[in-house]
């Protein structure tokens, strides 16, 4: 909305709230008063989050980061915050996006850990299902995050060919699963059994099954293309994608989940749905959902910072000049990022915001 149109919307509303003889009336009072602290509250967080920052500042914050999750990883190889598989998950993926790719790795350590875990984990199962990857919080947000490290940690340790063979077991139950808890829509829901679906898990799920693919694992071509057909589906006229199939209630979140996801399979815009969504996601500046405080914040960027990257580097760095440093004011001095959703959490998916242009992790190459 131009300065133009938000003097003409004020405009009207006075009309509609004013009293006799041309006086306002509270109710346009009321609304002057919410539109002056909703716009200078804006303004002021947009003019804090153009905080650029250097390589070197951005490395100071991952080492922390990192230095963090290596204090909250167990014995066994476990983050057991919130969401336990899927935290763990996405704390080896941090690991991972430093280079660290043999056993001299700095945080090669940390990666078998978590590597051992979610292997044995897909050993035993879940719910009683064999090579299901999670736990009672995670669901198949677990699944999906645990198929994607598996997927990025694929020849990590190419001098242990018994651990290569046995990711690629894992690798392979993990795909069988997803194909099978597709829905008929095409879609996927939070337990593999589930007939319903939602949107973040399609996106999530779809990258990983595309990310196995991409590395030589067999994927059935009919999932790939019904999952792609359902975000197509779910794709606003405006490119904001729905919650669900059937559910007409989008999100900047959302969008950039599905933009990921299509980008993996190669579509950087080239479909029509896609280029919407691109376009539907140069309006997020002007949302409060990009802001710090939002309840899916650290996902949205996670998803985003991905999409900026994929798209070159003028994006990237228009990107990266207006949220990075924001991003890194966040951080706690013991090295962690705040979350509801828990700080590991919130620190794991920091730490790959933040090292997205480095393309350490095959997902995050161009």
């Amino acid at each position: 909305m131009g300065i133009e149109n938000k003097v003409v919307s004020i405009g009207l509303l006075e009309k509609l709230f004013t009293k006799d003889k041309g006086r306002p009336g509270i109710g346009f009072l009321l609304v002057i008063g919410f539109c002056t602290f909703f716009f200078s509250t804006t303004i002021l967080a947009q003019e804090r989050r153009v905080v650029r920052v250097s390589r070197e500042q951005v490395n100071r914050s991952v080492q922390k980061g990192l230095r963090y999750l290596t204090e909250r990883l167990s014995r066994s190889g476990e983050i057991s915050d919130d969401f336990p598989v899927a935290t763990t998950a996405l704390a080896g993926l941090a690991f991972l996006s430093t280079g660290s790719y043999s056993d001299n790795g700095l945080y090669s350590p940390q990666i078998l850990k978590i590597l051992r875990s979610i292997l044995n984990k897909s050993k035993t199962g879940f719910n009683g299902i064999p090579g299901y990857i999670s736990d009672k919080d995670s669901k198949m947000y677990g699944h999906a995050y645990s198929l994607l490290f598996l997927t990025q940690a694929h020849g990590t340790f190419p001098r242990r060919p018994e651990l290569v063979a046995e990711i690629q077991i894992a690798i392979r139950k993990a795909i069988a699963i997803v194909e099978k808890a597709q829905t008929s829509l095409g879609g996927w829901g939070y337990e593999p059994l589930d007939t319903t679906d939602e949107g973040t898990l399609t996106a999530g799920n779809l990258q990983a099954l595309q990310q196995a693919h991409l590395i030589g694992f067999k994927v059935k071509t009919e999932t790939i293309e019904r999952a792609k057909a359902y975000l197509e589906h779910s794709t606003q006229s405006d490119g904001s994608v729905n919650y669900s199939y059937n559910t007409p209630q989008s999100t900047y979140s959302l969008t950039a989940a599905k933009v990921v996801a299509m980008q993996s399979t190669g579509d950087y815009g080239t479909s029509e749905h896609t280029r919407k969504s691109l376009e539907y996601l140069k309006g997020i500046d002007s949302s409060a959902d990009v802001l710090a405080g939002f309840a899916h914040y650290y996902y949205l960027h996670f998803n985003l910072a991905q999409v900026m990257w994929a798209l070159g580097s003028e994006a990237w760095q228009q990107y990266a000049g207006m949220y990075q440093g924001e991003l890194i004011k966040q951080q706690f001095a013991d090295g962690s990022w705040p979350s509801q959703y828990g700080n590991s959490y919130a620190t794991a998916s920091s730490v790959l915001i933040l090292q997205v242009s480095q393309e350490y992790l095959p997902m995050f190459q161009r």
